[in-house]
């Protein structure tokens, strides 16, 4: 007979594969989706190759409007400049002169001697001199610009500011010994707005630059972005600012030790006006102001508040980590998405509070969109490594467990543990006799589909009751209860479906008997207790199995049936968890290998119904251990003549008759 030695006990389970299927499933990821899934990554990333510069562009845009926004209404309150003031060219200012255009130049030579009497520490004229006027009138400014006792700065202009090349001569030829500054302002963005500055283009400074230069400080190199000077309350400007055509009426202390720049400040629509991050709040300003705010940089050496990499990337690396932490979140998605938009409306009014209260500036558009980034990874990755273990799961039970516990188990694998856990279950281990001497005579196509068609069939049952098949081996099956999911029934589960194998194998046996293939009964052992199960083996081969003291009672429980004629033999720690099962007495057995013995039950049978209670009457007769063999012999003989398909009565008579008596079986193993 296929799982016993030749003394008759149950041999090792041997971890082989049976004939109906492999005991151990190979879990190996399979290449072809890897190959399709790979190659499809890869055209997906080379096709968005050519649009990565235009999302980095529209990231900058973003970042650099979020930006603006910022600097218009939170940047940190100053006091008003102290350093520069703004002798503006007005309307007021044009309508007093004879004429607009050019300004006349009387004017702007009398403006210039009053500031530089006024004691001014600089002059800087933000008006380009592009053409002849009145010659007496152009030379007495010449003149003036050549006596200043201040350094005096003229604007001038650079390609590709549009001046014909006469308007560029002049501008060259006049007052030659008088600094010149262009005065071209770096626009960028489809804004056209002015966040940056140059010093230098071409050999020649810029107008702030010159200023400096001219102040005796220097001047940094490439593109700089301007540090825009902040403002005490929203009702005072920067720089003080007054009328150039009431200049002279000003007190001398609210010109001495500054730098006067002399500028047009017309209203919008005057020309020279630009968009700048201010604009959000005061619209183009002009740019005599923000050559204002240039030259307060370079003479206070102030940086613009931009956050470094260091605390760029940690924002990123934390709204990253938040995205994460959202996409692995037990949240319905719209909790998900409204998590995350909390999340990144706290940085972004945080990083605000924290420039205003003075720090930096920390770009948060491309660091927020990290969030959704990184969860969107995450949830692919944790995506295809639940599809792995889903498909783990269902490689790994849909052969031994019921299609619904393994649904189960693919809809929440955290109720599955494959390292190893020790859960009380209940183990039935299964035999067919004679079958080692029926497959001798069979052919082997005959045997295979006679033992396929068995286990088959066994297999059914055990999965209809929400089973784990363990394995074949040979014509016994071990399955067990309780694993991989809880059953708190396990015990119930196991003594129903024993019930149900034993109805199975006896009609397959009648069926094979008609056709002239005699089979022995199947003989089942049932038990329960605490067993280590999990998945056994390594990362390529698998078993999902069971381990422990309790898994080998089981089996000599089933070999305990052929010394005690019965078909189905329980242990009492199964029968306890089912009381209402319709059960009978066998005794306690010493198994061998224990040294303890195992209170044993067999199912009442519809043919043992009507001699059950008399049964039970002789068994506690014999359990009281107060009568002698001789005075119960004739006690068991008479139900073994009423019933003679009983085994267990005849079964105590023998033993009796032996001279055996209590309840205590020792077995022997033969």
């Amino acid at each position: 007979m296929a799982g016993k030695d030749e003394g008759g006990t149950p041999a090792p389970v041997a971890p082989r594969a049976g004939p109906t299927g492999p005991a151990r499933l190979r879990h190996r990821p399979r290449q072809q989706p890897r190959w399709l899934a790979a190659t499809l990554i890869v055209a997906v990333l080379a096709g968005a190759v050519p649009l990565l510069p235009r999302a980095i562009s529209l990231f900058a845009v973003a970042e650099r409007l979020v930006d603006d926004f910022r600097i218009a209404f939170f940047a940190p309150a100053e006091p008003q400049n102290t350093d520069i003031v703004i002798i503006a060219v007005t309307e007021d200012t044009l309508a007093a002169l004879p004429y607009r255009s050019p300004l006349d130049r009387d004017f702007v030579a009398g403006l210039v001697a009053h500031l530089d009497r006024a004691g001014a520490t600089a002059i800087g004229i933000d008006l380009l001199f592009d053409q002849a006027t009145e010659p007496e009138k152009d030379t007495g400014l010449a003149a003036v610009l050549d006596a200043a006792s201040v350094p005096v700065v003229l604007a001038t202009a650079i390609e590709p500011y549009p001046l014909t090349q006469r308007q560029r001569d002049y501008i060259d030829h006049y007052a030659p010994t008088v600094p010149r500054g262009f005065v071209n302002l770096l626009t960028e963005g489809i804004d056209k707005s002015v966040r940056r500055f140059v010093s230098e283009r071409n050999g020649v400074l810029s107008f702030p630059a010159e200023l400096a230069r001219q102040l005796g400080h220097g001047v940094p190199d490439g593109p700089q972005t301007i540090a825009w000077h902040g403002q005490p309350d929203a009702a005072t400007r920067p720089f003080a600012i007054y009328p150039a055509h009431a200049a002279a009426l000003l007190p001398t202390d609210w010109i001495a030790g500054r730098v006067a720049l002399i500028g047009p400040v017309l209203p919008s629509g005057g020309g020279d006006r630009h968009n700048t991050p201010l604009a959000w709040r005061d619209g183009p300003i002009p740019g005599v102001v923000i050559h204002a705010h240039v030259l307060a940089q370079l003479l206070d050496g102030r940086r613009p508040p931009q956050a470094g990499v260091t605390i760029t990337a940690a924002l990123g690396a934390v709204l990253a980590l938040a995205g994460i932490g959202l996409a692995r979140a037990r949240w319905a998605w719209p909790l998900k998405v409204l998590g995350g938009l909390a999340v990144v409306a706290a940085v972004w009014a945080a990083s605000t509070l924290w420039f205003q209260a003075g720090g930096p500036l920390v770009p948060v558009v491309l660091a927020s969109f990290g969030l959704p980034a990184a969860a969107g990874m995450d949830a692919a990755v944790t995506g295809r490594r639940l599809r792995e273990q889903r498909r783990f799961i269902r490689d790994a039970f849909t052969l031994f467990v019921s299609p619904s516990v393994v649904a189960r188990l693919e809809r929440d694998p955290g109720r599955l543990t494959l390292t190893g856990e020790r859960r009380e279950c209940t183990f039935l281990f299964t035999d067919l006799t004679g079958f080692t001497t029926l497959s001798e005579s069979l052919a082997p196509e005959a045997l295979a589909e006679l033992l396929n068609a068995y286990l088959n069939g066994m297999t059914k049952v055990i999965l209809a009751h929400d089973g784990t098949l363990d394995k074949f081996v040979g014509d016994a099956v071990v399955a067990f209860f309780g694993a991989p999911e809880t059953q708190p029934d396990h015990a119930r589960r196991a003594v129903a479906c024993a019930r149900d194998l034993d109805a199975f194998a006896r009609n397959f046996a009648a069926g094979q008997a008609a056709i002239g293939r005699p089979l022995g009964r199947t003989r089942i052992g049932v038990h329960s207790g605490i067993a280590t199960v999990g998945n056994f083996g390594g990362s390529q081969r698998f078993q999902y199995t069971a381990m422990g003291d309790v898994v080998n009672t089981a089996a000599r429980l089933e070999a305990a049936n052929k010394a005690l004629g019965t078909t189905i033999c329980i242990s009492s720690a199964t029968v306890r968890q089912c009381p209402d099962e319709g059960v009978r007495p066998v005794g306690e057995l010493m198994l061998p290998g224990k040294t303890k013995p195992i209170m044993a039950y067999t199912p009442v049978t519809q043919g043992d119904a009507p001699g059950d209670e008399a049964y039970r009457r002789a068994f506690a007769r014999l359990a009281g251990g107060q009568e002698s063999a001789e005075a119960l012999i004739g006690v068991f003989q008479a139900l073994a003549d009423a019933a003679p398909d009983d085994p267990l009565p005849r079964f105590q008579l023998h033993r009796l008759q032996r001279g055996d008596t209590g309840i205590r079986i020792v077995l022997t193993g033969k």
